[in-house]
């Protein structure tokens, strides 16, 4: 039997604050024409039967449709609906749109549901939670309320209709996503309006650059990666760390993707994006910061990948060991990759002529082993060491001095590079005799202890000089000094 609906208002007035039930019967049918007001109040809608709706339906309760509910193609019908919308049947939504006005509403049921406009109102923290995939087909708007897709499957049909918001967004858990049927090419940008919590810093929509006429599929996970198998701590030796609070999921088709991220203020030290592949979490090339606020970057074709920010792992080249044999001057030949904020620093910095550049110039006088180091002041710390040596074949020493204890030129020592050692010193006088044989500088002084005389005497040096890694040069120098008292 078929129950038509030809009155222009209908309403079915229940006691407040209680739910009576309308039940549409097995076997049996109800229509509502074009112009049709059907209104009921603290009321829930269970469906056994046949449905066929063309006007406006509010319902103040549930509706359940476990048979077949069909609205039609005439672009007016409406159902509004306060409490929760669970589908057990066959859901045809026409041209219409589907309202979801109440608070904290489930869509759910045994069924996927396909609705063609669907509108979801409430206030800010109010959650729509889909406890089954679903699909929209021509517009969605979230105003200000939260659409739960939880692990199932949200499914735009026509993406070229941007979603609109005001606070609303869509979160995913994994592996739930949102698939995007880009039904045109579309010039511009269009945003996937992705979040995990109400705080505006975890709204985080993905913005598809210039996209293709393809299918796209988004996840925002907002949890730690490891929780759902994907480690946080398994780094390839590009990344020295990951965004741990949230993940990405990304898939194409046929057609590659251009797309940019939000990055929030306190986010400025992620320059990269860090890609899931052969068990550890490597870093995306592809991918850079645009500014402090944006991460850009481009998916190939036919790739699904799980990715998140990541921090990259700077890098040190202080060059290779050498030997100076010029006597003067040595040009460090450093060298590295260096992110935002990284800093660089050469250690030991003396004699040389900045200490936070690659190509430092280092004075003779000083030599051994430099470290560069450079940090992004996060932990993410990189070291390499050179060593340089100055290689000579005479050593400077003054040629005269006095012991006459005013604490001014008191002892003859030769004038010693970091990398070299005096293993003796040996004095003779003029005519042959040694005076002093030692490894420390002469205070003027005989071998019996006694001041020696003024004059001119000879000395002869024995030098090790360390070269690389541990090699020594061991040579001689000699020459004649004054004894001055």
């Amino acid at each position: 039997m078929m129950y038509r609906v030809t009155l222009y208002i209908i309403v079915f007035l229940i006691a407040p604050f209680t739910y009576a039930q309308v039940f549409v019967g097995n076997g049996g049918s109800i229509a509502t024409t074009n112009n049709s007001i059907v209104f009921l109040n603290n009321t829930n809608l269970i469906n056994n039967g046949y449905v066929k709706h063309a006007g406006l339906l509010v319902i103040e309760g549930s509706l359940t449709n476990n048979d077949s509910f069909v609205s039609t193609v005439n672009g007016t019908n409406q159902v509004l609906v306060d409490q929760n919308w669970i589908n057990n049947g066959n859901y045809t939504s026409g041209n219409g749109r589907v309202v979801f006005n109440g608070t904290n509403q489930i869509i759910g049921g045994t069924e996927s549901s396909s609705f063609y406009d669907l509108i979801l109102q409430g206030d800010v923290g109010d959650i729509k939670t889909a406890q089954a995939s679903l699909t929209v087909k021509d517009s969605l708007k979230l105003s200000n309320v939260e659409l739960a897709v939880q692990n199932n499957i949200l499914t735009l049909a026509k993406a070229s209709i941007e979603v609109t918001r005001e606070v609303g967004y869509i979160s995913t858990e994994f592996p739930g996503t949102v698939s995007v049927n880009m039904d045109i090419f579309s010039p511009g940008n269009i945003e996937l309006p992705l979040g995990f919590s109400i705080d505006p810093d975890d709204y985080r929509p993905f913005i598809l650059k210039d996209p293709s006429q393809e299918v796209y599929e988004f996840g925002l996970y907002g949890n730690n990666p490891s929780v759902d198998g994907f480690d946080e701590l398994s780094l390839n030796d590009s990344i020295c760390s990951i965004q741990n609070a949230y993940y990405y999921y990304l898939k194409t088709a046929s057609s590659s993707l251009n797309y940019s991220l939000k990055l929030t203020s306190d986010e400025s030290n992620y320059t990269k994006m860090a890609i899931w592949r052969n068990a550890e979490w490597q870093k995306l090339t592809n991918s850079n910061d645009f500014s402090i606020f944006e991460m850009v970057g481009t998916q190939t074709e036919n790739k699904g990948n799980y990715m998140t920010l990541g921090v990259e792992q700077p890098f040190a080249y202080a060059g290779e060991d050498a030997v100076d044999r010029d006597g003067g001057i040595y040009q460090l030949q450093g060298d590295g990759y260096l992110t935002r904020l990284t800093s660089m620093n050469w250690t030991p910095s003396i004699d040389l002529s900045c200490f936070d550049c690659f190509e430092p110039i280092l004075t003779f006088g000083e030599a051994g082993e430099f470290v560069l180091t450079v940090d992004n002041g996060i932990g993410c710390i990189h070291s390499d060491t050179v060593e340089i040596v100055h290689l000579r074949e005479e050593v400077f020493t003054e040629n005269a001095f006095t012991p006459n204890r005013d604490n001014l030129n008191e002892v003859f020592s030769p004038k010693l590079l970091s990398n070299e050692t005096l293993v003796k010193i040996e004095v003779y006088n003029r005519w042959g005799a040694k005076i002093y044989d030692g490894n420390k500088g002469w205070d003027g002084t005989s071998q019996s202890g006694l001041p020696a005389p003024q004059g001119v005497y000879i000395y002869v040096l024995t030098v090790d000089q360390a070269l690389l890694r541990g090699t020594k040069n061991v040579y001689y120098s000699k020459g004649t000094l004054t004894l001055l008292r």
